[in-house]
């Protein structure tokens, strides 16, 4: 390294973008010396030295307080040969009659449309333009042309973060007095622009940190971000390897929304028929509207030798009531090159065209309303769910191992139903934006869903339950799942993991980090994945009982297709993961791929291995 005392050098912070259109409310408040002049001025005409007098204001500070209430049509001016004389108007009265109980003037609320930008940082923290000193961040593309001419170092950024979370939005666009009421997307809806915060910074020779020149450029930025800007040392430190570019590293947070819930309103449902009886009473029950995702969809759960089955004739019935039923198909189109293409890609149309004429059989009865089918559109998500307003329990959601719409319902499964209404608000959200797949581009369907969601009215969360009764929720997303594999280490008696499939993927996340636990491990599965050989299963538990003595790993002889992991007795997350088959990597890539419930409360882990164990 040049041996100099400093070195300057330039940060480039990365921000994923885009403009959004706001619904927004503005109150205007207004203060007790407010109400006292209104007062005045309802029991006679004043002029501008008469109220400094009354008041023992400046007459400067008097005009300043009486503007804006002639500006929304309480007083009038009316001009003298010496001065100017404020009166009441009847808007006044009437606005100073509404005031009196309280002493306090009512509010005044504007309602009105704004197009803000919204930025993102790696550790999705949510920005306004306000946040930043210079208003002006530099787009990508000129990004090039500047790093030949200066000393730059910059950040990353993780693309795939690219859906957009409005509850973050809502907390920082709105401005002084302000409310966001609704955002509405653009036509491409996800953060797909990227521009960069340029922080010169200063290096002295022998320092851990640089020094941020200007920190008012910074200020309004989070914490965790700041931290890692001073981290960071320009090229020359790192080449010279005295001191390393800190890496930066995801927040530790293991869910994406959590609820506390009364046990009345959650639902367990095991084994296939139970998970049948309860779709078909989710949909029997649903009114408003009911959306179900399935990775598959077979032609025989849509119609069978004796015409429609029991499922879509419930769906008609539901049609019937004026419910706007959705179906999501989750299966991802097969690629040209693959060697299945053709077999897969006939076996959709088939399935594509039952479902057509399922729709055109409503039409021929008369009916307006048919199934929405998302223009087919797949989702490229393995999570199952249903949501619908259920006639007696309300807004409510059910996650699954099972794909409702492809099952015979003749193999094990677990789910849960939760009935809360912030919880289905978000589960809105994640439909809305899995139902577009790998498009950015927004879609009916979605500005639906996102309608839906919005119009949910937000609750609180500090529920007073009994702690018998009492039920922690949190919602999983794939890559928050091996998480839980690091609080099931902490278990006392044992941990339970079922899976439908297994290979060699859970050796290191599930199997390594389990296996200092002092707890018996019950690892499940019902079949081998199709690339692994019979002797390497033999071979991997031969592995595993000589690392951990602790530990079982075997098929089940029941046939299961649950995804679950529970340990002792209060804790238990139910999944779309095959969690001894498929990979979590925690990074935001496809993070609605797969969803799972966590559950914490009395027995709950313990009353799912009870039903198990008896199968």
């Amino acid at each position: 390294m040049n041996k100099e005392n400093t070195i300057k050098y330039t940060i480039a912070i990365p921000f994923l973008t885009n403009e959004y259109t706001f619904s927004i409310s503005r109150k205007t408040n207004w203060s007790i010396i407010d109400y006292l002049f209104l007062k005045e001025l309802s029991q006679r005409e004043m002029t501008v030295k008469s109220l400094s007098d009354f008041s023992n204001l400046e007459t400067q500070v008097v005009i300043q307080i009486l503007l804006p209430m002639c500006n929304v049509g309480w007083i009038d001016i009316v001009t003298s040969r010496d001065s100017f004389i404020f009166r009441i108007t009847e808007m006044g009265e009437i606005a100073y009659s509404l005031s009196v109980k309280e002493h306090e003037l009512i509010c005044k609320v504007d309602k009105y449309q704004r197009k803000r930008e919204v930025f993102v940082d790696y550790f999705d923290n949510y920005y306004s333009v306000y946040s930043f000193d210079s208003l002006l961040l530099t787009h990508a593309r000129y990004m090039s042309e500047i790093n030949k001419n200066k000393n730059i170092v910059t950040l990353p950024i993780d693309d795939s973060n690219s859906y957009p979370k409005y509850t973050k939005m809502y907390s920082v666009m709105a401005r002084e007095h302000e409310k966001i009421d609704n955002v509405r997307d653009e036509a491409v809806y996800t953060l797909t622009t990227k521009k960069y915060l340029l922080v010169d910074m200063l290096y002295i020779e022998g320092r851990k940190e640089g020094r941020i020149i200007d920190d008012n450029k910074v200020k309004k930025l989070n914490e965790k971000l700041i931290r890692q800007i001073t981290n960071t040392l320009p090229a020359i430190v790192k080449d010279d390897n005295s001191l390393l570019k800190a890496p930066l590293s995801k927040d530790g947070n293991n869910y994406e929304i959590k609820v506390i819930a009364k046990r009345g309103d959650v639902d367990f449902v095991y084994g296939g028929h139970n998970t049948k009886a309860k779709l078909i009473e989710l949909i029997q029950s649903s009114t408003d509207f009911l959306v179900i995702h399935s990775t598959f969809i077979g032609k025989w759960c849509i119609v069978n030798d004796d015409g429609y089955t029991h499922l879509f004739l419930e769906i008609k019935e539901a049609l019937k009531r004026g419910v706007q039923v959705y179906i999501l198909w989750g299966k991802s189109n097969a690629e040209e090159t693959d060697e299945n293409f053709e077999k897969s890609d006939s076996e959709d149309k088939a399935v594509e065209k039952k479902l057509r004429d399922f729709n055109e059989s409503c039409h021929q009865e008369g009916m307006l309303n048919v199934v929405n089918y998302n223009d087919f559109r797949r989702t490229d998500s393995h999570a199952k769910f249903v949501i619908t307003n259920h006639v007696d329990k309300g807004l409510c959601t059910m996650v699954s191992s099972c794909n409702f719409l492809y099952a015979k319902f003749e193999r094990f499964e677990a789910s849960v139903v939760v009935c809360n209404d912030q919880f289905t608000k978000y589960f809105l959200e994640i439909a809305a934006n899995i139902c577009c797949g790998k498009s950015t581009f927004d879609s009916k369907v979605r500005k639906e869903f996102r309608g839906l969601s919005s119009n949910i009215a937000d609750t609180p969360n500090d529920v007073d339950i009994p702690n018998n009764e009492k039920l922690e929720l949190r919602l999983v997303l794939k890559h928050q799942h091996h998480s839980y594999i690091d609080l099931a280490a902490q278990a006392k008696n044992k941990i339970y993991i079922i899976s439908d499939f297994i290979n060699t993927s859970p050796i290191r996340p599930i199997f390594d980090a389990l296996k200092k636990s002092e707890a018996k491990k019950y690892y499940y599965y019902s079949k081998k994945s199709s690339y692994i050989d019979h002797s390497e299963i033999v071979e991997m538990h031969d592995d595993l009982k000589s690392a951990d003595s602790l530990s079982q790993l075997g098929a089940h002889h029941s046939n299961s297709h649950a995804k679950v992991l529970a340990w002792d007795n209060n804790d238990l997350l139910i999944t779309s993961l095959n969690w001894l088959s498929a990979s979590a990597p925690n990074n935001l890539v496809e993070i609605y791929h797969e969803i799972g419930v966590y559950v914490q409360g009395w027995d709950v882990a313990k009353d799912f291995i009870k039903v198990f164990r008896s199968l």
